[in-house]
């Protein structure tokens, strides 16, 4: 819908006109005038605007006034106030002063990380030849900035001593990087920092001050350089790992000096990797699995078990005899003979009966068989032992009476048939 003719718009407004306590507005909306939903149709395509209450007046917000300056009462950081010939403000007004920080009446109010930065500031702003005010009594917690020279009264306040900002930062990080400092780069020389300072200083060989001078600085840089990106507890970790392993003779100072990049290039030609004398995760890995090797127990032997020790025979108990018996007599005297020792069983003594065989066993160079009184026939158990015994010499105690003639021949029969 293009925009209607001039005489058209006048006869709208006359039609319709614009009420006194509404206040159209909306997309498409004109600022700064009023708009009717009929008159203006023509601005949204025909479409009618939403109505806006008109919105209530606001008061505007007061300065807060401190001896003449102009305070945000919320924030307070800046503030801005007149000055007389004299740097003050109860006389004629000369000139404008500016005031960083807060005002509380003593620095309770203010922290390091804000004293340092104004220490800065008002440093950078002396040498360019203004009046500053600072670190004194009513000038704690704020910097007071104006172009009167004769103003000058600066005692600075943070913790820096002297050193910019930039400066503890860069110290902050190189610490950061070579592992001795865990804070905040926030460029505040507190605590942490200088105890940082203080250790990589030790390490160089320097004093410690823990103030960040030229020497220090370029020994960190120095520092940095020698460790090449690895952290002092990096590197003095590797260096006990590779003491209790062998390489490593050293001392556990945390620097990949030539010693520690000996004993790395030896281990890691010992295991296979590239020497290039980095503790990199490689080496670290390979560090790790030879500890556990050499942690790992040794096997632990089999217990031996204890002798056997045989119980001692009692020597009150009586003896249990022992019993040899055959079917009879001639077959008993068989069993004893076989029981006797291997060199008297070569020689046999041959019996009518017990008497003469107990004549003959006084001699005790051999054993004793019986045969049949005047008979003549030998037994058979005799004869049998007569086979079984390694017979070498044969006597026959008694006469023909006694042991007849066939008995006899049998016995040796028995004895030469084996």
């Amino acid at each position: 819908m293009g925009t209607p003719a001039p005489w058209r718009l006048a006869r709208l407004r006359r039609r319709h006109p614009l009420p006194a306590t509404t206040r159209y507005g909306g997309v498409g909306a004109l600022p700064g005038r009023r708009h009717h939903p009929a008159r203006d149709r023509h601005l949204r395509g025909g479409r009618r605007l939403r109505p806006v209450p008109r919105p209530r007046r606001l008061r505007p917000l007061r300065p807060r006034h401190r001896h003449g300056h102009l305070w945000d009462p919320k924030n307070g950081k800046v503030s801005t106030h007149y000055v007389d010939a004299a740097g003050g403000w109860s006389g004629t007004h000369v000139g404008g002063a500016i005031d960083a920080g807060f005002d509380p009446p003593s620095g309770a109010g203010i922290s390091d990380y804000e004293k340092v930065r104004l220490d800065d500031l008002v440093a950078d702003l002396d040498k360019l030849g203004w009046g500053c005010i600072w670190g004194v009594p009513q000038h704690y917690d704020h910097a007071h900035i104006d172009y009167i020279r004769a103003n000058r009264n600066i005692v600075y306040q943070g913790p820096n001593a002297g050193f910019r900002v930039a400066e503890i930062e860069a110290v902050q990080r190189a610490a950061k990087a070579l592992g001795v400092y865990t804070g905040d780069v926030d460029g505040v020389r507190g605590i942490g920092t200088q105890a940082a300072i203080k250790t990589l200083q030790q390490l160089a060989g320097l004093t410690a001050d823990a103030l960040p001078g030229a020497a220090t600085m370029a020994a960190i840089n120095s520092l940095l350089a020698l460790n090449a990106g690895f952290t002092i507890p990096d590197i003095r970790a590797r260096q006990s790992d590779l003491r209790r392993l062998g390489y490593y003779k050293g001392a556990l100072d945390g620097l990949r000096g030539g010693q520690t990049v000996a004993a790395i290039e030896a281990f890691q030609r010992d295991r296979g990797l590239a020497p290039d004398g980095l503790p990199g995760r490689k080496t670290v890995d390979a560090i790790t699995l030879a500890l556990a090797e050499l942690d790992k127990p040794a096997p632990r032997p089999e217990p031996t078990p204890p002798p056997v020790v045989s119980p001692e025979p009692p020597t009150n108990v009586p003896p249990v005899p022992g019993r040899l018996g055959g079917a009879d007599r001639y077959d008993t005297a068989a069993l004893v003979a076989r029981q006797a020792p291997a060199e008297r069983r070569q020689k046999v003594y041959l019996a009518a009966d017990w008497a003469d065989g107990l004549a003959a066993a006084s001699a005790g160079d051999g054993v004793v068989l019986l045969a049949r009184r005047g008979g003549t026939v030998l037994p058979g158990t005799t004869q049998a032992a007569l086979r079984d015994l390694p017979v070498t010499e044969l006597v026959i105690v008694g006469g023909t009476a006694a042991i007849p003639e066939p008995q006899a021949r049998q016995a040796v029969d028995a004895i030469t048939t084996k």
